[in-house]
């Protein structure tokens, strides 16, 4: 319905005035957003710029298209040139962050949420990206966490739970991380639909708490299979699959979590979105992983860090959830072949 009213508005807008630069922008989101037209958007995009050369909004556009289909130099130079032309746009300067997280250039990467922050101290995901960042440069949770509770002076600290639990679960303070994903609102989706039930019952997981464990992932099943059949989005229905994939690891139930995890991949693969595809990937690894099989999850480590994308040597190195995996020969190999990057 929604997008149905936006093309009504935009339909009469274009009708008014068919050269308007924003209305031609508009007209460009709404097919990016709504509908992954790449296509069709970045040609109202183009069409914006050789009208109005200055329209930061088109290049950041651009700049968000080339990213989603793997051309993350592009998609750099496209985002810095829009914000040349719009400098206090703090949102922009914590994507330009991302895209540098994206080719794996982690100083760069902080070096631009930091700048988000300067303009806006509120922006929660400024917060967010710059903890993870520092937390992967470092491998340091108590410097990351120092970022968040910054932050809590600024904005909502209910908004910083998500980080705050799983930095004290890489840390392996299990108690803390569950009292703070405990306190996480039951509506709060804003980590890729991911409900605060999982966090809960993986939690209980890592503490030998079974029957806790188990009350906790049925309901994060429960949940999500049902947004899984409401919602219409495929981008958010394939981290729903992914979460669903992740549960039925941690149930034992090998066959479901292929499924699942395979699903995830079906709506939404590295060929679609090479930004956003990588955590799909990355927590396809993971399902293998709580599975054992661990051969399986270092082919698809192995396959993001040969290529750009937010998933970098460090992570591997760092991350409670790939522990696994580290008496592994593989993974030996790989940090060697990669180094840890900054």
């Amino acid at each position: 319905q929604r997008l149905d009213a936006a093309k009504q508005a935009l339909d009469a807008a274009l009708r008014l005035a068919p050269d308007d630069p924003a209305v031609l922008v508009a007209r460009g989101r709404y097919y990016y957003h709504g509908f992954r037209d790449y296509t069709q958007a970045i040609t109202d995009f183009n069409r914006a710029l050789a009208l109005a050369p200055s329209n930061a909004d088109a290049h950041t556009f651009i700049g968000a298209i080339h990213r989603r289909l793997g051309d993350f130099e592009e998609a750099l130079s496209n985002q810095i040139k829009g914000f040349e032309l719009d400098p206090g746009n703090a949102v922009l300067a914590s994507e330009i962050g991302g895209t540098y997280r994206a080719l794996k250039d982690l100083a760069n990467a902080q070096a631009w949420f930091e700048r988000s922050l300067e303009l806006s101290p509120e922006l929660v995901d400024g917060y967010s990206n710059l903890a993870y960042t520092i937390y992967l440069r470092t491998g340091r949770t108590e410097a990351a966490l120092a970022v968040l509770d910054r932050g809590a002076r600024f904005v909502d600290p209910g908004l910083l739970l998500y980080g705050w639990a799983d930095l004290e679960y890489q840390a392996g303070r299990y108690a803390a991380a569950l009292e703070h994903a405990t306190a996480i609102p039951e509506d709060d989706l804003s980590l890729n639909d991911l409900p605060k039930t999982l966090w809960v019952g993986i939690l209980y997981d890592h503490m030998g708490q079974a029957d806790s464990a188990r009350h906790y992932l049925n309901l994060a099943q429960e949940e999500l299979a049902q947004r899984a059949a409401e919602l219409v989005n495929y981008t958010s229905v394939a981290h729903i699959y992914t979460w669903l994939g992740l549960i039925y690891a941690y149930q034992a139930r090998e066959s479901k979590a292929l499924e699942a995890s395979a699903k995830a991949d079906e709506l939404l693969p590295l060929s679609k979105d090479a930004f956003d595809g990588v955590n799909i990937q990355r927590r396809r690894a993971e399902i293998l992983t709580v599975l054992g099989q661990y051969d399986e999850a270092l082919d698809i480590l192995a396959d993001l860090l040969g290529r750009p994308g937010q998933f970098v040597i460090n992570e591997l190195v760092y991350k409670r959830e790939w522990e696994p995996l580290r008496s592994h020969p593989r993974y030996g190999e790989l940090v060697v072949k990669y180094g840890l990057e900054d």
